[in-house]
């Protein structure tokens, strides 16, 4: 699923936020969709995609391990608010920090 076949299904109201969480779940290319979201060049993207990836990092931080190095480069970007949420998505996966990857500084 593409960012735009994305945003299409949201703003169609054809998915809601919660099913594409839970598809999330279950498919890492709509995990990985939502981890390229983060460097969108539209900011409601960045920050849509960011509360969606903050709602898997609740459910199943697991999943977001493997993008681990992504939200640390979203956390350290510019926008203070994306950077904020990707520290707290951060947070999340780093319970389930098998690699000593997670600065605790952060």
């Amino acid at each position: 699923m593409t960012i735009g076949e994305l945003f299409t299904h949201l703003e169609s109201k054809t998915i809601s936020g919660l099913d594409l969480v839970e598809q999330a779940l279950g498919q890492p290319r709509v995990i990985n969709t939502l981890v390229e979201g983060l460097f969108a060049q539209d900011v409601r993207v960045q920050y849509e995609c960011s509360g969606l990836l903050g709602l898997v990092s609740l459910a199943a931080p697991a999943k977001l391990y493997p993008h681990f190095n992504s939200l640390q480069d979203a956390a350290a970007g510019p926008d203070k608010v994306l950077g904020a949420d990707a520290r707290r998505i951060l947070g999340h996966v780093a319970r389930v920090d098998t690699q000593q990857k997670f600065d605790p500084s952060l």
